[in-house]
């Protein structure tokens, strides 16, 4: 039998015994449905998947601080992939859910925000390598300066390698640094760059060649090579496609959130089949 289609089988079996078990467990308790889903971990080492979100410029905070300050208690996920934090924390497997705490202004202030959004970012992967052989997977998302945070992220240096092999998926939109012709652009992917400018060579080889794996990509019956992560960007979308601001391009910019369903059902196949 073919060795990747036994991994899958093996795996498939594995999800559906956990959330068997879940109902199971629910009905005994009088529980159904939805709230049969796990009791939120007390920490993200106990947790089987860790969800971090990353808003873009100027969408609202969050309130409350974990993890030294790096991460809202509550909230700050950016209006664009909000609904990705109940659908994970809803899923059969116990997720601990939050969103960087960061500025995320614009203007002038741009570049120092992006680069403590990033840090923080980094700073937080890097943590789960203290969950030792525990480690949960990993699945992110960002929006506009949110996308810019988690790209540049996923592509320092400093990142630790047990950390960036656990990453299972990661959804941005909007990235004011898309570059086109990227193996992990999605959706058509129109051409032109960014806003800032396409993302340089040298950190878009790092995102191509890190995060590119054999396997089962969605809906695929043979295993190929695909990316980890997708890049979306509306061709009229100002800040991904280097546009002038009007309400036109910005309502373009700020239209991703009706991905999240399809987004939440590929992180949850990437989850199983990296």
């Amino acid at each position: 039998m073919n060795l990747f289609r036994t991994q899958r089988r093996i795996m498939a079996f594995r999800r559906t015994s956990r959330a068997l078990t879940a109902v199971v467990l629910g009905l005994a308790l009088g529980v159904t449905g939805a709230q049969s889903a796990q009791a939120a971990p007390a920490s993200k080492c106990s947790a089987d998947q860790v969800f971090i979100g990353v808003r873009g410029s100027d969408a609202p905070a969050g309130s409350g601080s974990e993890e030294g300050g790096r991460v809202y208690a509550s909230g700050g996920f950016g209006d664009q992939i909000a609904a990705l934090a109940p659908s994970f924390n809803a899923d059969v497997f116990s997720t601990w859910a939050r969103a960087i705490r960061y500025d995320a202004r614009g203007g002038t202030e741009y570049w120092p925000s992006q680069l403590d959004g990033e840090q923080k970012l980094v700073t937080v992967l890097n943590s789960l390598a203290d969950c030792g052989g525990q480690m949960p997977l990993i699945f992110l998302a960002g929006h506009s300066q949110g996308a810019d945070v988690v790209l540049e992220a996923l592509a320092n240096s400093q990142l630790l390698k047990s950390v960036w092999v656990n990453i299972k998926a990661v959804a941005v939109f909007g990235d004011p640094k898309f570059r086109s012709g990227m193996n992990f652009n999605f959706s058509p992917p129109p051409g032109g760059q960014g806003i800032l400018g396409a993302r340089t060579t040298g950190l878009t080889n790092v995102l191509e060649s890190r995060y590119w794996f054999y396997g089962y990509p969605q809906w695929a019956d043979h295993p190929m090579w695909s990316s980890r992560i997708r890049s979306w960007c509306y061709p009229n979308d100002w800040a991904c496609q280097s546009l002038a601001l009007n309400s036109s391009t910005n309502a373009s910019h700020n239209n991703y959130a009706q991905h999240m369903p399809d987004v939440f059902s590929w992180m949850m196949h990437m989850g199983e089949w990296t």
